[in-house]
């Protein structure tokens, strides 16, 4: 403590709780940029300069015509991080914050035939999540006609000044300066030998690098993360590229309803779907087939379906971008010549939409393979573990534990960030809509 001075303890006392709500806004704010960033480029320029031509100062055109037309786009995105925040298990369970409900129905998987308390919880979760996701979905829209039809302005409303610029660009650099300090002190974790009361550590070594990729809990988890995000991936884009087929191309009968039942899982947080999968493996009333499905043997399954499940928005909206860009007409001259349904969605279809095919599995593949709730409720065995179960329990061993998991997260920082990097150059400016609902 600072005798004479103002104190706050980040990782005791009620200085924990602040430390896990500052971890997760800067987790999470790129979701609720993206939105607004969606939602400005949806709105009609012309209204705007039609306001500035009726003399509207800038302070009233973004008070009365901007933010209404955004207010969903920031809604929409407030309504997810909440969500997330509100279901996430992993930050405040590795911060040592205990009184959240995640962690609390974590704790409580032993439980299961005994309590009624973490169906209780899981309940309640689940009840705000879907009275959250069904708000915005039912009661912010913006009308059609007050956004572009180019998904765009298409027109220069005007250049800030010299100094908005500056203090924009401090502003960000603050912000993604925070943002940017939880992996910097991962990777410094990981490569110091010795770190003690200094800001930086003052021995480095490449040796816990070394331990992450022959440590016994470490090798079985890659392998098992591959297989389980290989299948899911694939199965998450099998229903993905029917439901987005379905919504744009075939047109039966109740397809918006299949649209909007794909996205059901951005309202059913995975903790509460994983707690759901495991509650139904122990009821299962057939023995043999509850012994072959039993998570705590073998939790290939349900985490599979798990991790499909959870991705299956990005996947739908991913694929029914690239459907809806991709004209239409030339299908229907494949069929008028003679084609086949399926060679026309095999030679005209799919080469359309080839890049957003394949920016779906860069995510439904790198987001599984980093799945945290699911992962840490499903898999309990060690020869079962995947990626992030395994750096949970490596961070509670004596002594290197802590340097070998910061080692390991540091490849998976990679390997999520190249994978973000891939998705924004095939993406390009339509990145933003992935992150949508």
């Amino acid at each position: 403590p600072v005798s004479g001075g103002w104190h706050v303890d980040w990782l005791d006392g009620p200085g924990k709780f602040w430390l896990v709500c500052l971890v997760e806004a800067l987790h999470l704010y790129p979701i609720l940029y993206l939105n607004i960033l969606a939602a400005l480029g949806n709105v009609d320029g012309s209204l705007l300069q039609a306001a500035e031509n009726l003399g509207a100062s800038p302070w009233q055109r973004f008070r009365r015509i901007t933010v209404p037309l955004i207010m969903p786009g920031i809604f929409a995105g407030v309504s997810i991080v909440f969500i997330w925040s509100f279901t996430e298990l992993g930050t405040p369970l590795m911060l040592g914050f205990l009184r959240v409900t995640p962690v609390q129905i974590f704790n409580g998987i032993t439980e299961l035939e005994t309590n009624p308390m973490p169906y209780t919880r899981v309940l309640v979760t689940m009840f705000i999540s879907v009275i959250m996701y069904g708000g915005v979905r039912l009661f912010l829209r913006v009308p059609a006609h007050l956004t572009s039809a180019t998904k765009g302005t298409g027109q220069s409303i005007g250049h800030a000044g010299r100094w908005t610029n500056l203090l924009t660009v401090v502003f960000f650099s603050v912000i993604i300066t925070l943002a940017i300090l939880p992996h910097l002190s991962v990777i410094l974790l990981a490569f110091t030998r010795d770190w003690y009361a200094s800001i930086l550590p003052e021995k480095y070594t490449l040796l816990h690098f070394r331990h992450a990729l022959i440590h016994s809990y470490v090798v079985p988890s890659i392998s098992n993360s591959i297989q389980y995000s290989l299948a899911a991936t694939v199965l998450c884009l099998f229903i993905s590229g029917v439901i987005a087929l379905n919504s744009t191309r075939w047109r039966l009968p109740g397809a918006p309803l299949f649209d909007l039942a794909g996205m059901i899982p951005l309202a059913v947080p995975g903790l509460v779907m994983a707690f759901g999968y495991l509650a139904l493996a122990i009821r299962i009333p057939y023995a043999s087939l509850r012994e072959m499905l039993d998570p705590l043997k073998n939790p290939l399954f349900f985490l599979i379906l798990a991790y499909a499940v959870r991705r299956l928005p990005y996947g739908i909206r991913s694929l029914t971008a690239g459907l809806q860009q991709s004209p239409e007409e030339l299908e229907l001259a494949a069929r008028s010549l003679g084609a086949s349904p399926l060679t026309t969605l095999r030679r005209i279809t799919i080469p359309l939409v080839i890049s957003h095919i394949l920016i779906a599995f860069l995510f439904v593949f790198s987001f599984s393979m980093l799945e945290v709730s699911d992962s840490l409720i499903l898999a309990q065995t060690p020869g079962t573990f995947p990626i992030t179960r395994a750096i949970y329990e490596l961070s509670f061993i004596l002594g290197s534990g802590p340097y070998i998991a910061c080692a390991f997260g540091t490849w998976a920082m990679f390997f999520l960030a190249g994978t973000m990097f891939a998705a924004v150059r095939l993406l390009g400016k339509r990145f933003s809509s992935i992150f949508r609902f």
